[in-house]
């Protein structure tokens, strides 16, 4: 039975919600054509129903304890009675699963005899990003700082995905926090810083905020042991009166010189 991922219970618990966008609604529909996807929601619903048949089953529970409570040493027949009575609470949970109480009778079957299925939908699953599942689950993760995880969805991103920029600003960050890869961190912060010039050109596109990204190189910098760059830029941002975490970069540099 297939699992469901964290991209997949993100939109779920959208849907119930009813906070779905319309290209997730479609991205769902192309995974109910799974058989496995479709198991697995079944059998998840199968549980919650069950989970609220059990006042139902309480009262008899409760009942069959008062009898045996009662009749103590009575011998196999009460042993038969309770026996008995649990196999018709397991029944009375299955009935309730297939048709629960409000739900009309299942339609005549040869009905689905005569349904016409949809053409062959392979080709519109063939359209998904490459990348969409893993960036999605990336970001879930890095929300929730749950770094380690996030880096190994992140860096599955191929190239040709168009999450493939946003997922290695991601990366970026998650490298920094984990106190791994320093030099991959420099290295896609500076592609961004370069990318960055007029501020203006990715800022637009993508929200990104170009001080931010000058103060994580820097960041990056002192983790790759790259202390000349790490002091240079530290002293030019501590310098730049339209930087706008200047106050941070004094106070660093002051700390870094020991003042």
């Amino acid at each position: 039975m297939k699992r469901l991922n964290d991209v997949h219970e993100d939109m779920l618990e959208r849907l119930f919600a009813d906070e779905l966008q319309p290209d997730d609604r479609q991205r769902l529909r192309r995974e109910l054509d799974d058989p496995d996807f479709k198991s697995e929601l079944a059998f998840r619903n199968a549980l919650k129903k069950v989970a609220e048949q059990k006042r139902m089953e309480d009262p008899l529970r409760k009942e069959l304890q008062r009898i045996r409570q009662a009749n103590k040493g009575g011998g196999g027949s009460l042993r038969w009675l309770y026996s008995a009575a649990a196999a018709v609470i397991a029944i009375i949970a299955i009935i309730w699963i297939i048709n629960p109480p409000g739900k009309q009778p299942a339609v005549d079957n040869t009905i689905a005899t005569l349904i016409k299925p949809p053409t062959d939908l392979s080709q519109a699953s063939q359209t998904q990003d490459p990348g969409e599942d893993n960036y999605k689950s990336g970001k879930i993760q890095f929300k929730k700082q749950q770094y380690a995880p996030a880096i190994e969805s992140l860096e599955q991103v191929p190239a040709e995905s168009k999450y493939y920029h946003v997922s290695r600003f991601l990366l970026a960050h998650c490298y920094l926090y984990e106190g791994i890869k320093p030099q991959e961190a420099v290295s896609i912060f500076e592609s961004f810083r370069k990318e960055m010039t007029p501020p203006s050109k990715l800022a637009g596109e993508y929200d990104y905020d170009p001080d931010k990204v000058e103060w994580n190189l820097m960041l990056a910098y002192k983790a790759a042991g790259l202390q000349d760059k790490y002091s240079k830029l530290l002293q030019f941002l501590s310098n730049n009166p339209d930087y706008g975490f200047k106050e941070d970069a004094i106070e660093l540099r002051m700390k870094e010189l020991g003042k």
